[in-house]
């Protein structure tokens, strides 16, 4: 196909970042547990994109934004998206102490109603309980004030600067204003006569060297001076501020929306290893108990991934697969793009401690609103209650002794080409509530499957997998050119009485023009062997790479009525959702919201030479640079973050175009 707007993107993204965003409504007068309404996703050609569902504001000191405008619904021009229809009213849901004004969303071409605003309600903070601070959460310079009062009566205020819950030992609050100058999780909780009389009240203070506003969101992570996260299975304890944009800029002076305790680790399996880190954040209670917050407009959870797109210059992957996925109406995680700052010293922090701009995204887990599965418990061992909800993920090379582990067994009366699966493991429910018979069923039941398939003639799979979702499981894993597809965070769920489903969509940052040096090709690379890689990565990770860790979709694609399902099904998308227009409006609209200041705060922190080297060549129609470090990753050269989103776009009109070739 042709693209007559390739070219285009070259001259003028840059202008992307100047499509205005969707403004939150309202304005925040204390800290806020959620805000009173958030916005909707970046909108598409055509579609009509609605402001998020408003969260409820919790602290008893803080005035809820209203609810959001929805967010940009496309814009007019040439190297934009089309106008696509406003954003629908955000919701603005209770807020605590003074109700938010709703602001109006902004987007060019397709402008967000106004949010409703924030009303009063009872709810208040986990993080509050019977002790009222006079400065809630928040980060500062220099020094802060507080003075704390208990309507207890009678009640003497101890307290701690430490993170301790406080006992009868700890120190009496005389009533002279505490003088803040560091990094503080200060805990009080009201005795009477050496006993507790009241709940633990918790604030947060975080002593900074630098004030900082942006268009996109900040996060600030603190951990009280415990040293860098080591590994990543020992959580350490943590402090976590969230400022989103008001009226489009997020600022350090002002307010957090999120201020709470939490606690993390490092995430990742490589990834662990990369100069950016990733980590798994925990928001926590007072008593160290989970606690669900809305995060940059999220539903509400505790559990979070912050993803450092560390090879992936151009930032755009994970969000540009997870949001194809999620519209073709399989599952796969939302994620927030955030500048965030990490300090692990005793010292403030400070502007030396910005890590980057990061993916914030839903970790795979089983509820209602990420993976919507039933749940099981320990009563749920015979069917149909055991039949569901699993998830489970090929993990070569990475498995997870304490996960429950999924096993092949091959029949005694196999086939000679019978081969098992391998590396497969049980990722939620972990562990089992009732190991032994839910195990068993799952193994047996991917089993049976995985039988089906090496049956001769192939056996009816159907019975076992949902087939439409297999059938896009290769079209997005082939699409993006995955080096890990089938292999390697690779994820199946079964729900309840259901059927094996591919997805949920995870890991894409070795992809789309990223990874080793065939797979950075949109089209098949002729290897220094003399062979040429089959363009295929369902052919190439089912044999040379791994052995056969999954060799699912190898026997799938030769069977005719599974060809025929994924040529037609590939034929309906490259007309609506992969057509060129689609790819590239998908591109430019996750683009364009990425803010210039930040990209070059990004830029500044990681520059290309940094994290690829200088080795320079070619590979087919890329031209590629190969990373200096223990792992050798291949990357677009291109210098500069617009040339980097135009890399990541010529790779997919390329490999859509090779497709449409095959099949």
């Amino acid at each position: 196909m042709s693209s007559p707007t390739r070219a285009g993107l070259r001259v003028g993204l840059s202008l992307l970042a100047l499509i205005p965003m969707a403004a939150c409504g309202g304005s925040s007068a204390g800290t806020v547990r959620d805000p009173g309404g958030s916005a909707g996703q970046a909108g598409l050609p055509g579609a009509e994109m609605t402001g998020g569902a408003g969260g409820a504001a919790t602290d008893v000191d803080a005035a809820a934004p209203g609810g959001a405008g929805g967010a940009v619904g496309g814009a007019a021009g040439g190297l934009v998206p089309p106008a696509g229809a406003g954003g629908a009213a955000g919701s603005g849901a209770a807020g605590t102490g003074v109700a938010g004004s709703g602001a109006a969303g902004s987007g060019a071409a397709g402008i967000g109603a106004a949010g409703s605003g924030g009303a009063p309600a009872s709810r208040v903070s986990p993080l509050l309980g019977d002790v009222a601070f006079s400065a809630p959460s928040q980060s500062f310079q220099g020094s802060l004030t507080v003075s704390m009062s208990t309507a207890i009566p009678g009640a003497q205020i101890l307290y701690t600067t430490d993170g301790a819950l406080p006992t009868a030992a700890s120190a009496a609050y005389d009533g002279t204003p505490l003088s803040i100058t560091a990094t503080t999780q200060l805990r009080a909780q009201p005795f009477v006569a050496a006993a507790a009389a009241g709940t633990v009240s918790t604030a947060i203070y975080l002593a900074r060297t630098f004030s900082l506003s942006s268009a996109m969101p900040i996060v600030l992570l603190d951990d009280y001076g415990q040293g860098p996260s080591a590994d990543k299975d020992t959580y350490l304890d943590l402090a976590v501020m969230i400022y989103e944009p008001v009226n489009g800029t997020a600022s350090l002076d002002d307010l957090p929306t999120v201020a709470t305790r939490a606690a993390f680790h490092l995430h990742g399996q490589s990834s662990a290893n990369f100069p950016q880190k990733s980590y798994k954040v925990e928001l926590r209670d007072n008593t160290d108990d989970d606690s669900k917050y809305s995060v940059l407009g999220m539903p509400a959870d505790s559990d979070w991934d912050f993803i450092a797109p560390y090879y992936d210059r151009s930032l755009l992957r994970n969000p540009f697969v997870y949001s194809l996925a999620r519209d073709m109406g399989r599952q796969a995680p939302r994620v927030q793009y955030a500048e965030v700052y990490v300090a692990t010293g005793a010292a403030p922090i400070a502007s030396s401690d910005y890590q980057g701009i990061y993916w914030i995204t839903e970790t795979l887990k089983i509820n209602g609103h990420r993976v919507n599965l039933a749940k099981l418990d320990a009563s749920d061992t015979a069917p149909p209650d055991v039949t569901g909800g699993y998830i489970v993920e090929f993990n070569w090379q990475a498995t997870d002794a304490t996960k429950p582990q999924v096993t092949c067994t091959k029949p005694a009366d196999a086939p000679a080409s019978y081969a098992c699966f391998s590396a497969c493991e049980v990722t939620d429910p972990s562990p089992l509530p009732a190991a032994s018979e839910q195990l068993a069923y799952i193994t047996q039941y991917i089993q049976s499957f995985h039988d089906t398939l090496f049956a001769s003639p192939i056996g009816d799979y159907g019975q076992y997998a949902d087939v439409g979702s297999f059938a896009d499981d290769l079209i997005i894993n082939e699409l993006a050119r995955n080096i890990d597809s089938y292999r390697r965070s690779s994820y199946y769920f079964k729900d309840r009485n259901g059927l094996l489903n591919g997805g949920p969509y995870w890991d894409y940052n070795f992809a789309l023009g990223i990874g080793n040096a065939t797979s950075i090709s949109p089209t098949p690379v002729a290897r220094s062997n003399g062979t040429t890689d089959p363009g295929w990565e369902y052919q190439i990770n089912a044999t040379s790479r791994q052995g056969n860790v999954n060799s699912w979709f190898p026997i799938l694609m030769t069977d005719p009525a599974f060809v025929d399902q994924v040529t037609a099904r590939w034929t309906a998308l490259r007309a609506d959702l992969l057509s060129e227009a689609a790819l590239e409006q998908r591109i430019q609209a996750l683009a364009a919201q990425l803010a210039p200041d930040a990209l070059a705060r990004d830029a500044a922190r990681w520059p290309l030479s940094s994290v690829y080297g200088t080795q320079t060549g070619m590979t087919g129609s890329i031209a590629w640079v190969k990373s200096a470090g223990s792992i050798p990753i291949y990357g677009p050269s291109a210098p500069t973050w617009a040339a980097q989103v135009q890399a990541l776009q010529d790779f997919v009109l390329g490999r859509a175009d090779w497709i449409d070739s095959q099949w």
